[in-house]
């Protein structure tokens, strides 16, 4: 039979559902595949596509289950008796709500289940939701991990969802942007020596010492406290010679800020002159009314300066004052990326209209020149035409993040959750269920035909 009969209303339902448990003893059992059935037949085209030994199927009242034997004879039971247990977790009611909101992929799990030494559930993590469905015609894909209560640890870090202003010192022409948005820079310093990894915890206190007694900043009251909640990372510009990287962030006091960076560079210039380096070249000028400030090494390399200046509560940084000047005209003229066209329309669909953080990229108008240029010393074979191609057209994509009080919840428009289940439902059995890596059978693959 063809593969198409996995994927058929009439074979199957349109619900296929891989779950994974953990029995009393502590052994995990995974992957338990199981589904409606709507025709016979099913069970035995498996029983003929030469499955791993280790691999079983039962069909029982209407339901199909096949996947390991051990984990078919704990799970089994199930078919003939549900237990309804599970409708009255907390896990339950999260994936309950995903269904009602309509679902296309889903997958879940239960952190807690994996045990307290697990770093996610060690972290109060409690469960991980990602989905993908199509929406007006486009794939969107989003992703939460929900806690016990409010976020703790660094977790907590991420602010709620609020207007970036660094934002508007970007231009549309961007092709890589970064952004987020955290509670308190304080709050991260103290969070990283009050760590429960009591090493860790330590490893910074030191680390903080050490950096305060060499250049004289308290990281904590002379850098920490200067800082505002945004920061934002973008490459705005030409890739080469040069990188037109641009940092904006969020500046409380300037005056607090600047004295610190001066020490900064100070204290780095007195240790690279000690190993026989030239010093780095600090300097400040007043240009059209604003103070300009550059820091770069001895060496007049361009790939090492950096230049900034402070405008309306931000830091402006980048690697000449040109680059500067022209995210302060973006500034006043609203034309940032968030204006962009381009931009809106990888927004996902939801009731956010700000963000805790982004990722935004638009590479295939900075690669397709560069593929173009360096091409010719690529050896031309298949593999490596269609890798050029593929970047040289590779789509925008953003994803967003929202810190909820509960959870961190992320969304793109595209194929988040990777291609192993769209391969599922179109049938694809062989990439879509690796049986030989469930096993841990190297030498057997099944013949998926």
């Amino acid at each position: 039979m063809p593969p198409t009969l996995f994927r058929s209303p009439r074979t199957l339902g349109d619900e296929i559902v891989v779950t994974g448990f953990t029995t009393a003893d502590g052994k995990a059992h995974l992957p338990v595949f199981f589904a409606e059935v709507k025709r016979p037949g099913f069970a035995e085209f498996l029983r003929q596509q030469h499955l791993p030994a280790e691999v079983t199927v039962v069909e029982r009242n209407g339901l199909l289950a096949f996947g390991p034997m051990d984990a078919i004879a704990g799970f089994a039971a199930s078919l003939d008796t549900p237990s309804g247990a599970f409708q009255n977790t907390p896990f339950y009611t999260r994936i309950d709500e995903s269904y009602k909101n309509g679902v296309g992929l889903l997958l879940s799990a239960d952190l807690a289940g994996l045990g307290p030494q697990h770093a996610l559930a060690a972290g109060g993590a409690r469960y991980f939701i990602a989905e993908e469905k199509e929406v007006n015609h486009q794939m969107e894909a989003r992703a939460a991990i929900g806690f016990d209560g409010s976020r703790t640890g660094m977790a907590a870090w991420l602010a709620d969802p609020s207007p970036m202003g660094t934002l508007d010192y970007v231009s549309p022409e961007a092709t890589v942007v970064t952004a987020f948005v955290v509670k308190s820079p304080t709050a991260i310093v103290d969070g990283l020596v009050g760590l429960q990894n009591h090493n860790v915890a330590a490893s910074a206190e030191k680390s903080l010492g050490d950096l305060r007694e060499h250049t004289g900043v308290d990281i904590r009251n002379d850098f920490a406290k200067a800082l505002g909640s945004e920061f934002s990372l973008s490459l705005d510009g030409s890739a080469i010679p040069v990188p037109s990287w641009k940092l904006v962030a969020e500046v409380y006091d300037p005056v607090k800020m600047q004295a610190a960076l001066t020490k900064f560079a100070e204290a780095y210039s007195r240790e690279t002159v000690k190993a026989g380096n030239l010093p780095l070249r600090i300097s400040q000028e007043v240009f059209e009314g604003r103070t300009y400030y550059m820091i770069a090494g001895g060496d007049g390399s361009p790939l090492t300066e950096a230049h900034y200046t402070f405008a309306d509560g931000y830091m402006i940084a980048a690697p000449t004052r040109a680059l500067i000047a022209r995210a302060l005209q973006v500034k006043i003229g609203r034309a940032s990326i968030t204006h962009s066209a381009a931009f809106v329309a990888l927004l996902p669909r939801d009731h956010y209209n700000n963000f805790s953080a982004l990722i935004y990229q638009n590479l295939g108008t900075t690669l397709a020149p560069i593929i173009s240029l360096f091409g010719g010393m690529v050896p031309q074979n298949r593999g490596s035409a269609g890798m050029m191609q593929s970047l040289s057209n590779m789509k925008s994509t953003l994803i967003a993040a929202y810190g909820e009080p509960d959870r961190i919840s992320i969304a793109t428009s595209g194929n988040l959750m990777g291609m192993s289940l769209s391969n599922l439902i179109t049938g694809n059995l062989q990439n879509a269920i690796p049986f030989t890596q469930f096993m841990g059978t190297r030498d057997r693959a099944p013949a998926f035909k």
